[in-house]
């Protein structure tokens, strides 16, 4: 049998479909949380997820992975430009990535023993490179003018 049936055995699609995250936190390399938690954002329905008072703290991270991942891929799908209205999201995306750094991604950081800082390095690192390419972008188009 080939694909995901060969992939993990006897396990069906809908077996590894059922998994958890804290399943997935336990199965995979800390350093691919991220990767996980990126995955199951684009499975996320409804608004943002706001961590309740008191979580835990892989909680509060998780759920700003989540709230991060869903206005980067709104950032990412304006690529390539075509159009002024693909402009115009870029911007307003830029702006609310801006926004989500200084509030939300740094309420997280506050909540967050020193040590711990390794969970959030990659997000912060997504969230910075979309922001440069948005000021190369626009470096970019006032050097056309």
């Amino acid at each position: 049998s080939s694909g995901i049936n060969a992939e993990y055995g006897e396990r069906t699609k809908e077996d590894i479909k059922g998994l958890t995250l804290s399943t997935m936190h336990r199965c995979i390399a800390p350093d691919t949380a991220h990767r996980a938690m990126m995955a199951l954002s684009s499975q996320a329905t409804g608004g943002p997820k706001v961590p309740k008072p008191g979580s835990n703290v892989h909680e509060a991270v998780r759920i700003t992975y989540l709230n991060a991942s869903q206005v980067l891929r709104h950032f990412w799908q304006c690529f390539p430009l075509t159009t002024p209205a693909q402009e115009e999201k870029m911007g307003r995306m830029a702006e609310s990535i801006g926004k989500f750094k200084s509030t939300t991604l740094q309420e997280t950081i506050n909540k967050l023993p020193p040590k711990e800082m390794r969970l959030l390095k990659h997000l912060i690192e997504q969230l910075d490179l979309a922001l440069s390419k948005f000021e190369q972008v626009k470096n970019a188009k006032n050097g056309r003018r």
